[in-house]
């Protein structure tokens, strides 16, 4: 039997229930679904799933269906865990990180210090000009500030 959502090389989804550590040593369900303020039970979960054959098959399982597999300790990850992976899933284009503008005040041309402030506020990809404007702005600034102090 073939799946399109699992290798041929996994066992069909429901013998794959039955190889998993949490269903086939008879562990108590509360053990994986434990209240995210107890770490001593979060940490029995893991080592549950640390010998469990399954695991990667049960992680997936859990990533690609996020709202069945809400709470607990899915493929050894817990809630909060599941969520971080799939944020760092989500694609980012690095010369664009941010939607664009749909009004306000104008953006800063590059090769002035706003546009590298804007740059660096953005964690955006700072050019050459802004690195230079930016420079010659604090440089005139050290100068202005000495010379006031003298």
């Amino acid at each position: 039997m073939t799946s399109r959502h699992a290798p041929d090389t996994l066992p069909p989804p429901r013998r794959r229930l039955r190889q998993a550590a949490c269903a086939a040593e008879g562990i108590d369900p509360d053990v994986m679904f434990p209240p995210r303020s107890n770490a001593a039970l979060v940490a029995e979960a893991r080592a549950v799933c640390a010998s469990c054959p399954v695991r990667p098959a049960c992680l997936a399982w859990a990533l690609d269906h996020p709202r069945d597999a809400a709470y607990g300790v899915w493929g050894g990850l817990t809630e909060a865990e599941r969520a971080a992976v799939l944020r760092r899933r989500q694609p980012r284009d690095p010369d664009h990180p941010r939607p664009p503008r749909t009004g306000g005040r104008p953006r800063a041309a590059c090769g002035t210090p706003a546009a590298y402030d804007r740059h660096v506020r953005h964690h955006e990809r700072i050019d050459d000009a802004c690195r230079e404007a930016k420079r010659r702005h604090d440089a005139a600034y050290r100068a202005r500030t000495t010379a006031g102090a003298s």
